[in-house]
């Protein structure tokens, strides 16, 4: 579990991210204001790809009595998080990728089948 933290209120203080989000895995977005209170009844949107063709505007929630959201990213790459109508924080969600080892057999597999079809046919 990743846990985001934000402060966000009439004069935003500071935003930080104290993982890496990546897609797939659960973030905890938590609000509070500059005195360190949480901020229930929020409303969070993430948005993907901001001030680019590809954007798109996501809801996340509404934060709970402890101004907190629950969210997997279901895409990489640039992502901004809104409190209401305020730009909070900018941040990179990775793409998980597979390791080489798990497509290493794959692609012997696929060969060999491909090896097996084309020996097949010559006889």
């Amino acid at each position: 579990m990743i846990a985001l933290w934000l402060s966000a209120a009439l004069a935003i203080e500071h935003a930080t991210l104290s993982v890496h989000a990546s897609v797939g895995d659960e973030v905890i977005v938590s609000v509070v204001d500059d005195d360190q209170a949480s901020m229930p009844g929020q409303t969070l949107t993430v948005v993907h790809h901001p001030g680019s063709p590809d954007e798109r505007e996501v809801g996340i929630g509404i934060t709970d009595s402890l101004g907190r959201v629950r969210w997997k990213p279901d895409q990489g790459g640039v992502a901004e998080l809104r409190v209401g109508e305020r730009d909070v924080l900018r941040f990179d969600i990775a793409t998980p990728y597979p390791s080489p080892s798990a497509i290493v057999p794959l692609v012997l597999a696929l060969l060999g089948a491909v090896g097996a079809l084309i020996r097949g046919r010559r006889k």
